[in-house]
């Protein structure tokens, strides 16, 4: 809290209306301690309890309430050292407090910065409505009209006094040698047209001279809609008002879809002329596509370089792009990363939908607010976080892939069950065993495996910021696979597709664990057990060595002087690092090492030849 006082030298105060006083006590002997002058307004409870806190407060009743508040406000306008927060409960307020007092409350709000309102949001609007301010539909934050909206009592902690070093009204810390005085810049702050915005927002200047002001709005909804449904692409012209966003229904929309797909499904019927038919303009661009690469098997990954990515942004922008277009990714994870690029970009951002047609799709790359394109050095090393709108999944379409390609996305979902649940894990790898690989070109089972993952996978993206539990999980065996997988496309290696390679990624990791003891030894044999079961690959490959692994894994995002990395306590469960609140590990080159050469002996001993 010495920031605060750093900032502020001259006289603080906090007015209180209508609050009940057990509820704030806490919050008021705060802010007693950081020296404010605690105004107490028509709230007999809160004079009673701060009585009894020795907090040392002024009370006024309903009689001198509207002079209080007048007077407030006139102390900030006038003195260019005070500063003040106003604490309310909106409906309380408007109940309790008088018509004029509440005007007066308007005032202050439309002038400043330092309103704390603790409300309903239904009581926020209809107070601003009731005296004839226009409320912004915002849960949290109405920085516009200088108030700041929390929903509990518990959001008054010492995190809010923090704040307040920043959201004071800025006057308090003018020079003298500022021209304008704080009442002319006070009455040119609200805007004569716009009642909910500042005309202008005055800067701080420090006493050597350094001037300060600031801007912000709130970003762009991260939000996503995902549909699952077999058979649902033979139905575009049926569902299109469902996936596609109003505005893009008048506007020119791009299909870019990779070749192979375009080939195997039709694109052209299946959309180009079924959202015709209902008045909806596309243009179909085709990214190119590998029929057999080296892996032998069909891949765009070749092609999501920043040389097909500008080639796509020319034919947009030279086709007739808005702000109202929206870019339908149909493809697997390669082409609904790149579209993912393309919307962010272009107009600096515009609408995007995904039909995503692989399981690396529907479990992984479209799933995510992560966009990338592939650099000469490394994986997905460039791109953005940019939102598709709405996500398709088809498990129909899956029956064009091979087998390979279909269990190189069920990695992905293995993953999420490896680390967060063994139901999911049962649920992917229990039909396998008994059916054996026939059930990967079961539409059911595709649809049961993307409906369980999706839903394990969500919360990690609602609450991505709040720990890096969620995004340990979805990183999962991906440093190493990393590494793998761009070596094995290399030289004299034998190519690893994505899910392969991170497979092999999740044991290494679970060696690592066994190693550090985090996990037991039923976990480690576990995690082969159920990547062998799945026909993925275990073992680092014979022709790489630790040193080429590490060489390559410095590329990895997370590689910070050491590789960082998630491990499992058992199946389902990530392991936890109490003493620094992180489920993140950095691990040591020698550890690193030892993990890579257990998983390679496993592989020497299952391959050795039978004795005679």
């Amino acid at each position: 809290m010495t920031g605060l006082n750093q900032v502020q030298s001259g006289p603080k105060k906090a007015l209180f209306l209508t609050f009940i006083g057990n509820e704030v006590s806490d919050f008021a002997s705060k802010l007693f301690k950081e020296g404010f002058e605690i105004e107490v307004v028509n709230c007999d409870d809160s004079h009673n309890c701060f009585n009894k806190r020795n907090i040392k407060h002024n009370f006024r009743t309903d009689a001198e309430n509207g002079d209080v508040l007048a007077s407030f406000r006139k102390e900030m306008a006038s003195n260019k050292r005070a500063s003040g927060i106003v604490v309310m409960d909106c409906e309380n307020s408007m109940s309790t407090v008088g018509f004029e007092a509440n005007m007066e409350l308007r005032n202050i709000i439309s002038v400043s910065k330092n309103i704390w309102v603790l409300s309903d949001l239904e009581d926020v609007n209809e107070f601003f409505t009731h005296y004839h301010m226009k409320a912004e539909n915002s849960e949290v934050v109405k920085r516009n009209m200088g108030c700041k909206v929390l929903r509990k009592i518990a959001d008054y902690d010492l995190r809010v006094l923090q704040a307040l070093k920043d959201d004071m009204f800025p006057l308090d810390c003018m020079n003298e040698s500022d021209s304008d005085s704080a009442a002319d810049r006070m009455r040119a702050i609200s805007h004569p047209e716009l009642p909910t915005q500042p005309l202008l927002t005055p800067g701080q200047s420090s006493a050597d001279g350094l001037y300060k002001n600031r801007f912000g709005r709130r970003g762009k909804d991260l939000h996503s809609e995902i549909f699952v449904k077999t058979g649902i692409m033979q139905e575009v012209s049926h569902y299109y008002t469902q996936f596609l966003p109003a505005a893009s229904l008048s506007a020119k929309n791009f299909v870019i879809v990779d070749e192979i797909c375009d080939n195997v499904m039709d694109i052209d019927k299946l959309f180009v002329e079924a959202l015709k038919s209902v008045g909806v303009e596309c243009l179909k661009i085709v990214v190119p596509s590998d029929t057999a690469d080296d892996s032998g098997e069909t891949s765009t990954e070749p092609f999501k370089n920043h040389k097909v990515f500008t080639s796509c942004v020319n034919t947009i922008l030279s086709n007739g792009v808005s702000k109202h277009s929206c870019i339908i990714s149909v493809g697997g994870g390669v082409v609904n990363n790149l579209c993912g690029v393309l919307a962010g970009m272009i107009y600096r951002g515009i609408h995007l939908v995904h039909f995503t047609t692989t399981t690396m799709g529907m479990l992984d790359a479209a799933l995510d607010f992560k966009q990338a394109i592939n650099h000469d050095l490394g994986k997905n090393l460039l791109g953005c976080y940019y939102p598709a709108e709405n996500i398709v999944i088809d498990p129909a379409s899956c029956l064009t892939l091979s087998a390979r390609h279909i269990r190189n996305g069920i990695s992905e979902a293995l993953k999420h069950g490896l680390c967060q649940s063994s139901d999911l894990v049962e649920r992917i790898v229990g039909p396998v065993r008994e059916k054996g690989e026939s059930v990967l070109f079961d539409p059911a089972y595709i649809a049961d495996i993307c409906k369980a993952s999706i839903e394990i996978k969500v919360p990690t993206l609602d609450h991505y910021s709040e720990s890096d539990y969620n995004e340990m999980c979805p990183q999962y065996g991906h440093s190493i696979g990393h590494a793998v997988e761009a070596l094995s496309w290399t030289h004299h290696h034998s190519p690893l597709l994505h899910g392969e390679a991170v497979a092999i990624g999740m044991c290494v990791s679970a060696e690592i664990a066994y190693k550090r003891g985090y996990c037991d030894a039923h976990c480690l044999e576990e995690h082969y057990r159920h990547v062998l079961d799945m026909g993925l690959p275990a073992y680092v490959p014979a022709t790489m060595t630790s040193d080429m692994i590490l060489r390559k894994i410095v590329f990895d995002k997370h590689f910070v002087k050491l590789p960082s990395m998630g491990l499992t306590s058992s199946i389902g469960e990530m392991a936890y690092d109490s003493d620094k609140g992180s489920f993140a590990f950095a691990i040591e080159t020698d550890e690193l090492v030892a993990a890579l050469e257990a998983n390679v002996a496993r592989a020497d001993y299952v391959c050795a030849p039978c004795p005679p």
